[in-house]
């Protein structure tokens, strides 16, 4: 007996637009950190963007396999839920 090996046309639409969508997401977080100077925290992106920061980590962990952003070890005090934050940055292009 012969397994369905084919996608159906929308189950592959489903696939495009989602990994469309993933594409979309990380141009967004790398903008957002470009855009308060290379340094930004998951709940700052995340609020801004108003993306759920368990988005916003998967995002990171691809940008960061691509070398675009790092863990920079540091910590700060988010205004909105005082609770400490890791830093993420910019990987610098040289």
């Amino acid at each position: 007996m012969k397994n369905k090996v084919t996608q159906t046309s929308r189950e592959s639409n489903k696939t495009n637009i989602e990994e469309g969508k993933e594409v979309t997401q990380l141009k967004k977080v790398l903008n957002c950190i470009k855009k308060h100077g290379g340094l930004s925290t998951i709940n700052k992106i995340s609020r801004e963007l108003n993306i759920y920061p368990s988005t916003v980590a998967a995002r990171l962990s691809k940008l960061y396999q691509l070398n675009k952003a790092k863990k920079t070890g540091d910590t700060i005090l988010d205004s909105v839920t005082k609770r400490s934050n890791e830093v993420i940055s910019l990987v610098d292009a040289a």
